[in-house]
């Protein structure tokens, strides 16, 4: 099956790597190719927090996108890494537990 050229400027246009590129392989680093990849399908480990939270939360989250609950979710995240540092220097004279680990 072969693509028509609007098929193929419109997959070009969402991944912004052309298709029809014969350097494609080549000259495209894997890492690259995966960081295209993460942008257009969500990776696994997104997809079962995700899932964990919708498993938690229940009809609470039913009327939340993927892509609002996984902001809320990556935001919490952050507000708890914060309070968590915030503690572990009240504890350890300024300095994480991170920080404690690398200098021990």
């Amino acid at each position: 099956m072969e693509l028509s050229q609007t098929q193929t400027f419109d997959i070009n246009q969402r991944i912004g790597v052309s298709l029809t590129s014969p350097k494609l392989v080549s000259t495209q680093p894997k890492a690259s190719l995966e960081s295209a990849l993460n942008s257009i399908f969500m990776g696994s480990q997104e997809v079962n927090r995700l899932l964990q939270a919708k498993t938690i939360m229940g009809d609470v989250v039913n009327n939340l996108s993927d892509d609002e609950l996984n902001t809320y979710i990556t935001e919490f995240q952050s507000l708890l890494d914060s309070w968590l540092d915030g503690f572990e220097k009240e504890l350890f004279d300024n300095k994480t537990l991170k920080q404690l680990l690398k200098e021990g």
